[in-house]
């Protein structure tokens, strides 16, 4: 894929950086709400990259790993590898990549629907009290509706 992509700039401001993939992103109907880079340089079997991270609103994920020339030698949807067919056309990478968003983004959501979050320690939820405070206005009412028979009871033999 043949994005050319200023890599030092990954480490200081990525938002311009990758200013063009953005753009032809938002022309493909993607909104990246953040574009992140760690800035560090890293090294994979002999390739030094710079990972740039663009969240869309959907909450999913790119990854582009740019070497040092500015090319995107790997592209990641959501942590996962994804081989890029158009990899020397740039217009047509980025449509390629819009369209494995558009779809994965329904099964993402669904999974996203099914992750259980774990209440943080120290947050205490009302439910044991309220359930305790419901049992006991439920037998006071029993009681009530016990007495209220009596006295009916009592006013219908009189």
């Amino acid at each position: 894929m043949n994005l050319l992509i200023d890599f030092d700039g990954l480490a200081s401001n990525p938002t311009n950086a990758l200013r063009k993939v953005t753009a032809m992103l938002q022309r493909s109907g993607l909104t990246a709400i953040g574009i992140e880079s760690d800035g560090r340089s890293k090294r994979i079997a002999g390739v030094s990259f710079r990972e740039a991270f663009i969240t869309f609103a959907d909450s999913q994920k790119l990854t582009l790993r740019v070497k040092a020339t500015g090319d995107v030698y790997e592209v990641r949807i959501n942590d996962k590898v994804t081989p890029i067919k158009a990899q020397d056309d740039a217009g047509a990478a980025v449509k390629e990549i819009a369209a494995l968003l558009d779809l994965n983004r329904a099964k993402f959501q669904k999974r996203m629907a099914a992750v259980r979050m774990n209440t943080p320690e120290g947050v205490k939820t009302a439910a044991p009290s309220l359930r305790k405070q419901l049992e006991t206005q439920s037998a006071e009412l029993d009681v009530a509706i016990a007495d209220a028979r009596e006295e009916l009871a009592s006013l219908q033999a009189a």
